[in-house]
């Protein structure tokens, strides 16, 4: 079914709306069980999850969740999932369609930054992004390239490619 279907026909079919990082994403699975979030203390769904579509010009931008986050690879070309972890690591995953040479899921830990793109190449990926506790607008920051860079130079090529804000 999905490798008959067109990008902009994915996008139809599974009622994709554009997400504020980048890319197109619906909500497919909200918990009625709630918890405390572990660090504001405020009620959650104790999981949520998301279709999330990149095509070929796509990226989701750099931003970091209170939550941990599990990217599953589901139909396309492979992504790339980029984090930086609080103390300035660096750590890439490849996910895709073959378990001999990508990976199917990686997790981004709370409060890591994140970003994604297609693989060079690749004209459209989709992935399920499952957050634990459930997701929030008001757990998700998208800082400011210029803020990133100030904390991380070392990682100012990754930082610049896949921010939406001004690149200084």
């Amino acid at each position: 079914m999905v490798r008959s279907l067109t990008a902009t026909a994915l996008r139809d079919r599974l009622g994709l709306e554009p997400h504020p990082e980048g890319g197109h994403y619906r909500e497919v699975y909200r918990s009625a069980a709630t918890v405390p979030h572990p660090v504001s203390g405020e009620p959650r769904a104790a999981i949520s999850s998301i279709y999330f579509y990149l095509g070929t010009h796509d990226f989701s931008a750099w931003h970091s969740v209170r939550s941990d986050e599990i990217w599953v690879w589901l139909a396309g070309g492979p992504v790339e999932l980029h984090q930086i972890e609080p103390d300035g690591t660096y750590a890439f995953h490849r996910l895709g369609p073959a378990v001999e040479s990508y990976e199917q899921q990686a997790t981004v830990p709370a409060d890591v930054w994140q970003a994604a793109r297609p693989a060079p190449g690749t004209a459209w990926v989709l992935v399920t992004c499952l957050v634990a506790p459930g997701f929030d607008f008001a757990d998700f920051v998208m800082p400011e390239a210029a803020e990133l860079l100030a904390t991380f130079p070392q990682h100012a090529d990754i930082i610049r490619a896949l921010s939406r804000s001004p690149k200084r």
